[in-house]
Formats: C-alpha cells, structure tokens, sequence
C-alpha cells in the first residue's frame, strides 16, 4: 500500500530533505514552499492546540487537587479548633463551677463558726450534721467540705475541740468539779469520749487538766494573800 499524498511520513520525508539542505536560506525557502506547507502548517497547529489541552487539562486537574487537599485541610483545621474551643469552654465552665463552689464554701465555714462561738450549739450531746446544716440553711455536704477544707478536721473533731475549750472554762471557773460533771456540762457523752478530745487537743487527760488548773488557782490564791499581808 502506498503513501497518501502529503500524509504524516510526506512531510516528515521533507522536513528532513529542507534541514539537510546546506544552505539556510534554501532550508528556509523548501520549508514555506511547496503545496505540501499547508499540510504542515496544519500538522503543526494541531501539535499545538493538543499540547496546549494537554496543559490545560494538567493544570484543573493540578488546581483540583490543590483546591481539594486545602479544603481537607481547612477543614481539618476548622474541627480541631471546634474541639479545641470546646475543650477550653468546658475548661472554663469547670474552673467557674469550681470557684463558685470555693466561695460557697468559704461563706458557710465563716457562718459555721459564727454560729459555734455565739449559739454554743456543741453543748448539745446530740448534736448531728444535719442539725448544723439546717440552722446554716445548707447542707450536710457543705458543711462537711467547709471543715476539711478549713481545718482538716471532720464534723466529730470540730465539735469536740470546742467542748474541750468550754471544759477547760469551766475548770478553771470552778476547779472543785468532778470530771464527769466537766464531760456532761461541756456536752460530751461520757468522760471516755472526753478523754480521747482531751488526748487530741490538749495532749494530755482531763484529770492532769484539772489538777494543773487547781495547783495554778492555789498559787494564785497564795500570791494574794501574800500581798493583802504585806500591804
């Protein structure tokens, strides 16, 4: 089967013949004469457009992707300052609950002891949690934190260690009393519970209380009558 007429292997045939040429300017006068320059000329601007489509298309398929990768990672980004945002806003919504519940406590411990040093509630043997928290208008839970916060001490050992101040009162008020008349004034059940306070609190028992508050009293007693007699 023969070569078409200017087809592809014509031209390229004549492309090499005008290349080969020795001169430049007959290379140059071959390559735009001839009946067959239309045919490359065609050839040529089809190479063309096809590179230039093939460009194009490279380049939205290139911009896709780099549209497509940007919006994955904008919007990576946008969930992760989502959960970030939210994390702090819990963070925040916590430390607010936890210093309005500070405040809260505070408020109900100074209340507490307001009410302890004017009302003597502790002289009461059956003095509950409850029973405070309902004159505090709280409840137990408060009134609980609110000691262990403020003094390390639980609901029990925050009421002793007044009864153990107001026993120790009343000793040295009147020195001639029994313990067990001390232990029921002060609101303690029995002298045993007061002598474990007393351990507690004052690091010795109510007895070597009493005896160290009278020996004081008596010397004191002895001072002054030394002084009536001088003077």
């Amino acid at each position: 089967m023969g070569r078409p007429e200017n087809g592809p292997w014509e031209i390229l045939l004549r492309i090499f013949a005008v290349l080969s040429s020795q001169s430049p300017g007959a290379r140059l006068s071959g390559f735009l004469s001839g009946p067959w320059n239309r045919n490359v000329t065609r050839c040529y601007m089809k190479t063309i457009l096809f590179l230039f489509a093939g460009l194009l298309v490279l380049s939205v398929a290139v911009y896709c992707v780099i549209v497509f990768h940007g919006v994955s990672v904008g919007n990576a980004g946008t969930a992760d300052s989502i959960r970030d945002m939210d994390k702090m806003r819990r963070r925040l919504s916590g430390l607010r609950l936890r210093r309005s519940q500070e405040d809260t406590i505070t408020r109900v411990y100074w209340r507490l002891k307001e009410y302890f040093e004017s009302e003597s509630p502790y002289l009461n043997s059956g003095l509950t949690i409850s029973d405070v928290a309902r004159e505090l208008y709280t409840n137990k839970v408060y009134v609980s934190k609110a000691i262990r916060i403020n003094t390390g001490m639980n609901f029990c050992q925050f009421v002793n260690r007044y009864r153990v101040q107001y026993a120790r009162r009343i000793m040295e008020i009147d020195p001639a009393l029994r313990i067990a008349e001390v232990a029921a004034l002060s609101g303690f059940n029995s002298t045993a519970s007061m002598g474990i306070s007393f351990r507690m609190f004052c690091q010795s028992t109510p007895g070597y209380c009493s005896r160290k508050i009278r020996l004081g009293t008596t010397r004191q007693r002895s001072v002054r009558k030394n002084r009536q007699a001088v003077s």
